[in-house]
């Protein structure tokens, strides 16, 4: 079965806030399905951006 978490329980997880993750689903850097009207990202692609270079990229330029 495929784990699934809210916008808010991946905003905890990514230690940023849910307009955050709402314009990383927009830009598909995490892949969530809508249910209904609320998001459910997929939690394994939430490991994948953390661990990617671009997570390291974007902290270089946040002043």
């Amino acid at each position: 079965m495929i784990r699934t978490v809210s916008v808010q329980e991946a905003s905890k997880i990514m230690g940023v806030c849910r307009q955050t993750v709402y314009k990383l689903i927009e830009k598909n850097e995490l892949t969530a399905k809508k249910i209904g009207n609320k998001w459910r990202i997929i939690y394994d692609s939430i490991e994948e951006f953390l661990n990617s270079d671009k997570v390291l990229i974007e902290n270089l330029f946040r002043k």
